[in-house]
């Protein structure tokens, strides 16, 4: 287990990270979906070793630290850790007691021992010392966890949806006569101008030559058909796409926990890292899934509490909702032979 920074659970966050490296590295084959699968587990890398090594870096420098001041407390009888205060002896003799901790860390101590005590306090010391600027660096840290886990997730659902029109004439086609447009906040209308003549004039292509059509799914996404900026959005386009069968997976909790995870992104990217007004809307709205992210209590200017713990819990419900998403729609593919193949 990892050590903690402070009540920052950054040692929580780290754990996560490596099994959620676990995760990603066991995905298994997706025959469909190959390159969208591989750039997902690039990504995924990307954000778990953002978390991984600086946390990992600070943990040792602080265990280098205590045990720097262990062998200074030893060398001068606990009179001082400061090296300006030691004499050239106590300097000598705290070296070496270093040298010998640094190369055997793992030595054990005996509990309730005023060892235990000593080291206990001596750790405590050097975690107050950490500068305003270190805590600071993790909260950057912990945010920019937040923001990376959502954009993974918005990246896959868009190119894992627009690759399963590309390759399905019949997917396609849905997506363009289905009459339920996935909305998106900042959205143009493609029910309207150039955006529905585009889509009409594929529909007909698909009709009529539907081999001359090989990328329908990215122009249907270009129209802004459907938006993917938002989850809300997301979760019409896979509904409106695969109709019932979706809501197996976009009405699960860990996908409806995906709510708190776009919050948190909107108010670190647009706020700052503080909750605005719309923040405490959605809490009030969703109070059960920001309940389980312990976020649930956060009033519109508060700040963030973004802990090891929390930033986790939404990073695993990115990656896992990511994972579920991708075993859904390769399922529906192979479940689901297409039509044109039949036909031929």
């Amino acid at each position: 287990m990892s050590e903690q920074i402070g009540d920052r659970g950054v040692g929580l966050l780290v754990d996560v990270a490596r099994g959620l490296g676990k995760t990603v590295d066991n995905l298994g084959d997706f025959p469909d979906f190959a390159k969208i699968k591989d750039g997902f587990v690039r990504n995924a890398h990307r954000l778990l070793g953002s978390i991984i090594i600086p946390s990992d870096f600070v943990t040792k420098s602080l265990i280098i630290q205590k045990l720097a001041c262990d062998s200074a407390f030893e060398a001068t009888g606990e009179r001082t850790i400061d090296p300006n205060e030691m004499t050239p002896k106590e300097t000598a003799i705290a070296a070496k007691r270093f040298q010998e901790k640094w190369e055997a860390p793992q030595k054990k101590i005996v509990k309730g021992s005023k060892a235990e005590a000593w080291m206990s306090r001596i750790y405590s010391q050097v975690v107050q010392t950490l500068s305003d600027d270190s805590m600071r660096g993790f909260e950057y840290l912990l945010a920019s966890v937040a923001v990376g886990s959502w954009t993974i997730f918005e990246a896959l659902s868009t190119d894992l949806l627009v690759s399963a029109l590309d390759q399905r004439q019949d997917l396609a086609i849905a997506a363009i006569d289905h009459n339920k447009r996935g909305l998106g906040e900042d959205s143009a209308d493609a029910d309207s101008g150039g955006g529905k003549s585009k889509l009409k004039f594929i529909r007909m292509l698909l009709d009529e030559e539907p081999e001359s059509i090989a990328e329908a799914g990215t122009i249907i996404r270009r129209s802004q058909k459907f938006t993917f900026d938002s989850l809300k959005g997301i979760v019409a386009a896979y509904e409106c796409v695969f109709c019932g069968p979706a809501e197996k997976i976009t009405k699960s909790l860990k996908f409806r926990d995906l709510e708190a995870l776009e919050g948190v992104r909107n108010a670190v990217v647009h706020c700052g890292g503080i909750a605005d007004r719309r923040f405490a809307i959605r809490i009030k709205r969703n109070r059960e899934i920001y309940e389980r992210f312990s976020l649930h209590e956060i009033k519109a200017g508060d700040p963030l509490p973004l802990e090891g713990k929390i930033v986790g819990n939404l990073a695993e419900t990115a990656i896992r909702s990511s994972i579920s998403l991708m075993k859904f729609v390769q399922h529906w593919i192979v479940s689901h032979p297409n039509p044109s193949n039949q036909n031929a």
